[in-house]
């Protein structure tokens, strides 16, 4: 084996310093992708978290829309109902009022003597519950079930985007803290 000189070995040195720099570069390199792979791992299975949330959530969205739809009708079909009820029941009370004796001379009402000569009752029945009421609470709880639900809605909303933001920002964090070593 021949001596090296001065310059042969310098050059040596250098070229065992730049193969072990290429060789612990290399393996930097290869610890900062098996940490993106973790990552993207991680990140995948949160977005499938998120999106299997999502679904449930669309799906209660849809539970929740058919009720209330539900309960709209079933309110109409009521309302309707007692409508046609009250029209046939006011129908069915003339023509009671105009089978009676004192329909034939033109009394709508009768005067009860023991009472007082001034007091007459008036043969008219009316309800405290009317279709005017009944159509004023429906707008009222259709207008709250309305507030209500879109504040639901919007706090669901809020804490899906935080938790998706939350995600992202741990991710990236990592990722830069793993590339700075």
């Amino acid at each position: 084996m021949q001596s090296l000189t001065g310059g042969e070995q310098y050059w040596a040195a250098r070229a065992l310093k730049a193969e072990a720099l290429l060789t612990a570069n290399h393996g930097y390199y290869k610890d900062v992708k098996a940490v993106e792979e973790v990552q993207d791992m991680k990140r995948e299975r949160e977005l499938n978290r998120l999106a299997q949330e999502y679904k449930e959530k669309h799906a209660a969205l849809e539970r929740l829309l058919i009720f209330l739809v539900g309960l709209i009708v079933l309110l109409i079909g009521v309302i309707i109902y007692l409508a046609t009820h009250y029209a046939r029941h006011s129908m069915h009370l003339q023509l009671k009022q105009h089978e009676r004796w004192w329909s034939a001379i033109g009394a709508s009402h009768f005067t009860i003597p023991i009472l007082s000569p001034f007091t007459s009752v008036v043969e008219q029945e009316t309800s405290v519950v009317g279709a005017k009421l009944l159509g004023t609470l429906a707008a009222v709880m259709a207008c709250l079930g309305y507030f209500a639900f879109r504040h639901w809605l919007n706090k669901q909303s809020r804490s899906s985007t935080s938790l998706l933001t939350n995600v992202t920002n741990g991710a990236s964090a990592t990722i830069s803290r793993s590339i700075d070593r």
